[in-house]
């Protein structure tokens, strides 16, 4: 007889020794290699957004680059790029981020999400607004 396996938590991939790890799924899994290309358009267009993050004071967005966002027990992607209205996160949050941007298309970034991780085409191309 073949034992369920558990589904993963934030604590467990908080535990994880490994860096380069994500929660898809329920499971722990290693992270793809960044490239130098992704790379260089991950930095091109947070430096395009910098105008919209109004330093320390009142209104405009926290933009934050490869950061892990908790969407439920059992989901916690890496973004290449995330932000959030200042009022929704007043202060800057240790570890990874439970308060998820509101995309109103969870499901469909985390089905993509793990379809990559498992060899399926993901589209790259943008979620259209809701």
């Amino acid at each position: 007889m073949v034992e369920a396996s558990k589904l993963k938590t934030l604590y467990d991939l908080a535990a994880s020794p490994d860096e380069d790890v994500e929660l898809v799924g329920g499971e722990i899994v290693r992270r793809p290699m960044t490239r130098l290309s992704h790379a260089v358009a991950q930095g091109n267009t947070r430096g395009e957004l910098h105008a919209y993050t109004r330093g320390a004071g009142p209104g405009g967005w926290l933009i934050a680059t490869d950061v892990s966002v908790a969407y439920e027990a059992h989901e916690c992607p890496p973004h290449d790029l995330a932000g959030w209205r200042r009022e929704r996160l007043p202060r800057l949050p240790q570890g990874i981020i439970d308060l998820p941007p509101r995309l109103g298309l969870r499901d469909r970034l985390a089905r993509a999400r793990k379809e990559r991780h498992l060899g399926h085409a993901a589209s790259a191309a943008p979620p259209a607004a809701d």
